[in-house]
């Protein structure tokens, strides 16, 4: 051990400490210095670390970017830093002097003009992009001056600001809805949609027809996040095209807790919409002014439905030839039972189940009727039921088969064939609509013929998603990239497909379908893009190919809820399925929740469709059932004689980053569930379970507290801790990510456990005295000492860390390989989300915006935006 501590690389770490130091005399060369493991050192103080004290970083004021009448107050020049004087006579400018090293931040607010001087920009009125049969008259302008109107039909004017502001061109369309949707250009923006602008309007959106042909009017639906309190189920919606109210039918899928709707189905009419066009709507709750609309449900019971599927097995379980009705079925159901997802005047929907006799393989279909006659369905095959085997020592099952069958689906007129190799626990669909009925807004295999555009600020304000940095945009090339290289490869959209998803989970590396949510949804997300939607849609799907769709014959997707003791693992010597998931050698599959992709999340809040759910439900159900029970019941460390709820994935057990993934996907269950349904409720308990136990490990002295991890409070330790050994901030960074979105959808207890961390790890390892601001973010630090105590101060772990070769040193040598820099910052970015007036947050971040940062450039964030994270705009 003196031989590792005499080496120059400790001591200049150790020297960080110097402020511990005590010299034996006055006229002494040499400092004593203690670290805990390591005992008492003698140095030369030639070698003191040259940090002494953390670098005071300039920020600006609120009075920074605003408008102001007079030169700003003196009290809002700064946050951080030393103030100069202000320059100016309106604009006014002036500087945040840092310190220590710090950056200096400029600063500056421009001068509030009068009304008289004000520019204004012309704004086009609802006449805009319209169809019109004459000479419009009216709603030519929202703001600005009409010029006259020109041409024959379609017509053209232009609204003229003032005050030097811009106009604006306008115009109406044929006999079709809609302008021409604009190309990609080289960076792709989130889209513009309708902005509320009366008291009662809510949100807008951007419908897409996307083909090369015109779209008539047709009954169309898709998923909508409300703001909380906003929206009430007793409201009546209308969709604003224009200057005209359309008919809007809401089913509430999800609540906040006061009752509001969170989640809802929105279907609506479109009106016929041009070739490749672009259709802005505006959702907003009906006046006394606007149409009265039916609301007698569409009647499934009275739709003639043909709805059948043949398949004949060559391999499995089962042989011959079995004919199902899915219809008739469903008629009976409908009588009985009835289990509805939507159900009102433009669109009724209803599920039926009909297992096939002799195995586990059960038909589902979600049929949804309309008004017309016209007929949807999305006929499941899902080969996902079990039972258990309680205290069924080492003995595991064998998985069963695979079942080889060719499947002919028909709906009405239309039939589609597949020849289908599928495992046990794995799930597939396909879509079918008959003449004149919608596509919906769901595809595998092709661009949705209407795709959706969302507003992405508002659904960042709402909570649904962490807040991205919307000035930065998307390179259309990553997108282009992605249709080729993923999107037009073999095989894609097909049942069971990978869709570019990696089948081998374990693998580790920059993979694009890891973060808190995957690359494409993010691309998506950000850019409205129908290509974008595409591939995310198709992921979605690939959750159903995973083999982690454990079902048990109840209803319930398998959880310690039905079964405590449950460990779905070849080593399991508790509780295990009746047959274990097939091998990777078998399906290509290693479902692993270290690595575990968020795939149907996004797909489903942007659809709601009720697929995309249930591979939701089930996901988060495997990041329960999967992991072993003395992790998860940490009380006793058994899960069969657990005295608690056998739930806690956030443990201090298993790898950092997978206990983040499954508390991801047990949140986003949750947060989007069914009112009153079992995964809804369950989720939930299991989330709050998990949040009290590890904020009992913040104010019960436990692994998180001041009292066991000193200055460095928060890092959440692993199972995989050895004796001076290492936590690795961007594993913690992918927990924290997922707290900072379980906060910003309400959770109380992931409020509780960001603010626990904010000033003392956050901000901590970038700003603390002692430590080395660029280790904030290296591929690892050394939290333990030799013997596994922890490390209780920044400049212990700042020269074990040292000492072991994992330092960045002087810029950024562990850090330029990976998204660690990125995942620092968007931590602090979204942590200031929730505490946006947190000095040493905004301090951190500002390091970490500093010149230089490895993979956080605008460049970078536009070929891959997955970790954009910023505080809320």
């Amino acid at each position: 051990m003196t031989g590792i501590i005499r080496s120059a690389v400790l001591r200049l770490a150790i020297a960080a400490m110097a402020g511990l130091a005590q010299p034996a005399s006055a006229m002494a060369q040499t400092y004593t210095i203690y670290v805990p493991g390591f005992g008492e050192i003698t140095l030369p103080v030639s070698d003191q670390y040259p940090m002494k004290a953390p670098p005071v970083y300039g920020v600006c004021g609120s009075a920074a970017g605003t408008t102001l009448a007079r030169a700003p107050a003196v009290a809002g020049l700064c946050i951080s830093g030393t103030a100069s004087g202000v320059i100016g006579t309106g604009p006014w400018t002036w500087s945040c002097m840092g310190a220590d090293g710090g950056t200096n931040a400029s600063c500056s607010a421009a001068l509030q003009l009068t009304s008289m001087t004000n520019a204004v920009n012309g704004i086009c009125g609802p006449a805009n992009g319209a169809p019109a049969s004459s000479r419009p008259v009216s709603g030519l302008c929202s703001i600005g001056t009409a010029s006259a109107v020109s041409g024959s039909g379609p017509w053209a004017w232009s609204c003229t600001g003032s005050n030097g502001g811009s106009s604006a061109s306008c115009a109406t369309t044929g006999s079709c809805f809609g302008a021409s949707t604009v190309a990609p250009t080289t960076v792709i923006l989130p889209p513009t949609v309708p902005q509320p602008v009366a008291a009662n309007d809510i949100v807008g959106v951007n419908l897409q027809n996307t083909t090369a042909a015109g779209l008539s009017p047709h009954v169309f639906t898709f998923g909508q996040i409300f703001k909380n309190g906003q929206v009430k189920s007793t409201d009546t919606l209308v969709a604003r095209i224009g200057a005209a109210a359309y008919q809007v039918q809401m089913d509430v899928l999800a609540t906040w807790p006061d009752g509001s709707v969170k989640l809802a189905a929105i279907t609506l009419t479109t009106p016929e919409m041009c070739a490749g066009s672009t259709l802005p709507i505006l959702l907003s709750k009906a006046t006394s002014s606007d149409p009265a609309f039916g609301t007698a449900p569409v009647s499934l019971a009275d739709t003639p439905l043909r709805l059948n599927v043949a398949i004949t097995f060559t391999g499995g379980q089962y042989s011959g030839t079995q004919t199902v009705d899915l219809g008739a079925a469903l008629k009976q159901s409908l009588a009985s039972t009835p289990s509805y997802w939507l159900s009102g005047p433009l669109a009724t929907q209803a599920r039926v189940d009909v297992p096939l006799t002799g195995g586990p393989l059960h038909l589902t279909a979600d049929v949804t009727a309309y008004p017309d006659g016209s007929v949807t369905a999305d006929v499941q095959f899902n080969n996902d039921l079990t039972s258990v085997i309680a205290g069924h020592p080492y003995a595991n099952p064998a998985p069963l088969p695979p079942q080889v069958y060719t499947a002919t689906v028909t709906l009405g007129s239309q039939s589609q064939g597949y020849t289908v190799t599928q495992y046990q626990y794995q799930d597939w669909h396909v879509m079918l609509n008959t003449v004149g009925a919608p596509l919906l807004n769901v595809s595998s295999s092709a661009s949705p013929a209407m795709n959706v555009q969302h507003d992405l600020a508002y659904l960042e304000h709402s909570g649904a998603v962490l807040s991205y940095d919307r000035t930065t945009g998307v390179y259309n090339s990553t997108v282009v990239n992605s249709f080729v290289n993923v999107e037009q490869a073999a095989g894609f959209g097909t049942p069971l497909a990978a869709n570019g998803i990696t089948r081998y989970m374990p693998q580790t590396g920059g993979r694009p379908d890891i973060g808190y949510t995957t690359m494409w949804s993010t691309v998506w997300l950000m850019t409205g893009d129908s290509r974008a939607a595409m591939l995310a849609l198709a992921q979605g799907d690939t959750g159903g190919a995973v083999p982690w769709n454990i079902k048990l014959t109840n209803g319930h997707w398998l959880t310690p809820a039905d079964y405590p003791a449950i460990w779905i693992d070849q080593r399991s010597n508790t509780s295990v399925t009746a047959n274990l998931p097939p091998t990777a050698t078998d399906t290509g599959w290693t479902p692993e929740t270290a690595h575990q992709p968020d795939l149907a999340y996004v797909p489903y809040i942007m659809t709601g469709q009720r697929w995309y759910l249930d591979r939701l439900n089930a996901q988060a159900a495997y990041s329960l059932s999967s992991d072993w029970p003395g992790y998860r019941c940490p009380t006793t460390q058994s899960g069969s004689n657990c005295a608690g709820p056998a739930d806690i994935v956030l443990n201090g057990q298993d790898q950092i980053r997978e206990q983040g993934w499954n508390i991801r996907e047990i949140e986003e269950a949750s947060f989007s569930g069914q009112p009153g349904s079992f995964e809804q409720s369950y989720f939930a308990q299991v989330a709050s379970d998990n949040w009290n136990y590890i904020n009992g490990q913040e104010t019960g002295g436990g692994f998180l507290s001041v009292a066991t991890e000193g200055q460095a409070a928060g890092w959440l330790p692993s199972g995989l801790n050895v004796p001076n050994t290492q936590t690795s901030p961007w594993m913690e960074d992918y927990t924290t990510g997922v707290a900072i979105l379980a906060a910003e959808m309400g959770d109380a207890g992931a409020v509780q456990y960001v603010n626990w961390q904010k000033d003392t790890w956050l901000a901590g390892r970038f700003i603390a005295a002692g430590m080395n601001p660029y280790d904030g973010v290296a591929y690892r630090l050394i939290t333990t000492d030799v013997v596994g105590r922890n490390l209780t101060t920044w400049p212990a772990i700042e020269a074990a860390t040292v000492a072991q070769g994992f330092s960045n040193g002087t810029g950024w040598a562990t850090a330029v390989a990976g998204d660690y820099a990125a995942l620092g910052r968007a931590v602090l970015g979204g942590a200031l989300t929730l505490f946006p007036n947190d000095a040493e947050l905004q301090q951190a971040l500002t390091w970490m915006n500093s010149p230089g940062s490895p993979n956080t450039t605008q460049n970078y964030f536009q070929q891959d935006p997955t970790f954009n994270v910023v505080p809320l705009q």
